[in-house]
């Protein structure tokens, strides 16, 4: 279970990774600001869960990640 979620995310990094690149390459990385947000943790077994069932810390938090222009 918990490799799969980090495979998952590996494939989500190599996306937003792509995405960084290709605004890189056509010159717009300087003015475009990039926010990436997901709604939610894994339980990856806290709790005795596999999955969101719950919410408490590990279902519930959100996640944001920005990318700003220099």
């Amino acid at each position: 279970m918990t490799s799969i979620y980090y495979g998952m995310m590996a494939e989500i990094d190599d996306w937003v990774g792509e995405i960084l690149h290709r605004l890189d390459e056509r010159g717009l990385a300087q003015n475009t600001l990039v926010i990436f947000t997901a709604d939610h943790g894994e339980e990856l077994g806290d709790h005795g869960m596999p999955g969101k069932f719950v919410l408490d810390e590990g279902s519930s938090p959100s996640r944001c990640s920005c990318a700003c222009p220099a």
